[in-house]
């Protein structure tokens, strides 16, 4: 097994994959590094990655009208970085920005995908990854709508 392949094999996300798959999807992926304040997405851009955390934070923010960048979450090591790249138009959605020095594996968000067409019952299962991971961002995004909102009057 590669580096990258033993550290996907050990997040959550990806914990049912068979090892064929995992080798699969590690050679997709690569090593990436971010230092505080850098931005590792930004929003309206092509969604062409998603990154597993290995170490550090990054903030996941929205511009908020007279107020500037809102942060609507903050993800860390073994969370997952961007679900834009699931569904066209295959933008990014949100801006998100290291807070201290930190490590990813980006994997190619278009292969993913081919892959997933290519073996059903894998696609199936990321996809129903991915969607815990989208009701908890809209969940994360409602409360810190309410906290905002309560906030004002």
């Amino acid at each position: 097994m590669t580096g990258i392949e033993t550290f996907l094999a050990g997040v959550d996300l990806l914990a049912d994959l068979t090892p064929e798959q995992l080798a699969e999807l590690s050679g997709l992926a690569e090593e990436r590094s971010f230092e505080p304040d850098e931005r590792v997405l930004e929003m309206d851009k092509p969604a062409d990655v998603f990154h597993v955390l290995r170490s550090g934070r990054i903030a996941i923010e929205v511009e908020a009208p007279g107020r500037g960048p809102l942060i609507i979450e903050t993800v860390g090591s073994g969370d997952v970085l961007g679900v834009s790249w699931l569904l066209p138009p295959y933008r990014w959605t949100f801006t998100a920005r290291a807070l201290e020095p930190t490590r990813t594996v980006a994997i190619d968000a278009a292969a993913v995908r081919t892959m997933a067409e290519r073996d059903p019952a894998f696609g199936y299962r990321l996809y129903q990854r991915f969607a815990v991971v989208i009701h908890q961002r809209l969940v994360s995004a409602r409360v810190r709508a309410l906290d905002l909102y309560d906030g004002d009057s």
